[in-house]
């Protein structure tokens, strides 16, 4: 690769303008890690590991996913504060959305997670259906295929 032998000055100047504009720019805004946490001032036990949760997706049971979730934590189900910490490590994607845009000045308490967290997902609880529900299903005798479906 040739260089030029002589140095265009008008470019290098149009360079180093766009380098200090972008230098001046604040790309992020930098916030106190307290000020978005959902519960401040956690302790994590120091022989305390990061479990393995089972996401929830949107589609499942909310009660069942919290009773997975308790059976897991259940070395720390004493711990509250510990329990909304690490609510967002069961929670995919989406899930995970919700639980950071929640507001920390209206969950106060574990008890206030989990309502925010049903009420959020309480359909699911309506439609989840298991085994034994959808083996005792029948086509009546004046239902369609596309009604029984």
């Amino acid at each position: 690769m040739k260089y030029p032998s002589v140095i265009d000055y008008d470019k290098v100047e149009a360079l180093e303008t766009r380098v200090k504009a972008i230098k001046g720019v604040k790309l992020y805004i930098p916030v106190e890690a307290t000020k978005i946490c959902l519960v401040p001032n956690v302790i994590v036990p120091k022989n305390f590991h990061v479990l393995e949760f089972i996401k929830y997706t949107r589609t499942q049971c909310t009660t069942t996913h919290l009773k997975s979730y308790y059976n897991k934590m259940i070395e720390v189900v004493h711990d509250k504060k510990l329990l909304m910490h690490f609510f967002q490590d069961s929670l995919s994607i989406v899930a995970l959305n919700w639980y950071i845009r929640l507001d920390r000045t209206n969950i106060q308490k574990w008890k206030d997670l989990m309502n925010s967290f049903i009420k959020k997902y309480k359909y699911n609880m309506d439609m989840v259906r298991d085994q034994s529900n959808l083996l005792s299903l029948e086509k009546g005798s004046h239902e369609s295929v596309q009604e029984y479906a």
